[in-house]
């Protein structure tokens, strides 16, 4: 007998995120950039201005270890710079260059389009409820995942 997953809720996510995944990725492949990347991109160009590490990572919500990964690649394929403050040289300050704003241009365009595709065949109503379930269900991961915290497992 197989086990039922098909039905399961978490399986429909987990394919669904994983498609998603895999048909940016594939866009995104033949410029050399993950993901990640693209998320990093993408707050440099409609966030004009000065941003750090510490900015970044809490826009994105990601540690700040991993995002100083992300970025040390980035600016190896000139995608970004990354340079200590002169008032203080602990702070790391991160700027777009010509090359990633090239290609955020190229990618947004692309990520609108894909969000367009995503809303397509859905009413306002059903995306807000939507975005609601969908919320629900990350609170209740979260809340899963701080009780085994706290329970110690």
């Amino acid at each position: 007998m197989q086990y039922p997953f098909s039905g399961m809720l978490i399986h429909k996510l987990i394919r669904l995120g994983d498609e998603i995944e895999a048909q940016f990725a594939l866009r995104l492949a033949p410029l050399g950039i993950t993901i990640p990347m693209y998320r990093v991109l993408v707050i440099l160009v409609k966030n004009p201005g000065h941003h750090t590490l510490n900015t970044i990572s809490r826009s994105l919500d990601v540690e700040t270890s991993t995002l100083s990964r992300q970025i040390t690649t980035m600016t190896r394929l000139g995608l970004v710079t990354r340079d200590r403050t002169a008032e203080n040289g602990r702070i790391v300050q991160i700027d777009i260059t010509s090359r990633g704003h090239e290609v955020a241009a190229q990618l947004i365009p692309f990520a609108e389009q894909f969000e367009a595709t995503s809303r397509r065949n859905l009413s306002e109503r059903q995306l807000v409820e939507l975005s609601e379930i969908l919320d629900t269900v990350r609170q209740n991961f979260s809340q899963m995942i701080s009780t085994a915290d706290h329970d110690g497992h």
